[in-house]
């Protein structure tokens, strides 16, 4: 006679393995640190060259990612993600630019290829566009209460970025401190009440 799935069954089966979970952050892990640290280019960087850094093989690493576009696409959004909760965490912006936003944009203009590919969204890191635009709306959520305006902000910041990133050089700093003045002055003119 077979066994009825109880409530415990259902839910152990909807875990997710912990050894999946740490050989995932480990390829995560490992990709950030050769792009940033190792001064590896993105465009070049090879499976043979992620998996000796993480001390993986091959097949480990197609286990869980398609190809380094992949695995790139979700460090990205990763770190976009951890900016953005740091981002929450900042005290409510004045009139200056937040420091946050400024931060991202340093980001985004070091890693200009990558962030480039994403927002425009080309091939496997097309995927990213859409959490680009969920956790920046969720950075938006210390501005307004109303989702539609929290998207509509996202959506703005993502079409006035795109041009700036279509040039895969970095910009110079005082360039990326013009751009964020300039989305700020945006932002907080779409966000103000009427009569401020």
């Amino acid at each position: 006679m077979k066994r009825r799935k109880g409530v415990s069954d259902i839910s152990k089966e909807s875990r997710v393995d912990p050894r999946v979970t740490r050989t995932r952050e480990l390829l995560v892990d490992t990709v950030i640190h050769l792009l940033q640290n190792a001064g590896t280019d993105s465009r070049t960087l090879s499976i043979s060259e992620i998996t000796a850094a993480a001390r993986l093989s091959r097949p480990t690493f197609y286990q869980h990612y398609s190809g380094p576009e992949e695995l790139i696409a979700e460090a990205v959004q990763r770190r976009l993600q951890m900016r953005v909760e740091q981002g929450m965490t900042e005290e409510s912006p004045g009139e200056d630019v937040p420091s946050t936003l400024l931060d991202l944009l340093r980001e985004l203009n070091r890693h200009r290829w990558m962030y480039g590919r994403i927002i425009r969204g080309d091939g496997q890191f097309g995927q990213g566009r859409q959490a680009v635009v969920d956790h920046t709306a969720a950075y938006f959520s210390r501005l307004s209460h109303e989702p539609e305006t929290r998207l509509f902000l996202a959506g703005g910041l993502l079409a006035v970025l795109t041009p700036w990133m279509q040039s895969r050089e970095q910009a110079p700093e005082t360039e990326v401190v013009a751009v964020a003045d300039r989305l700020w002055t945006l932002i907080r003119r779409t966000t103000a009440t009427p009569g401020q």
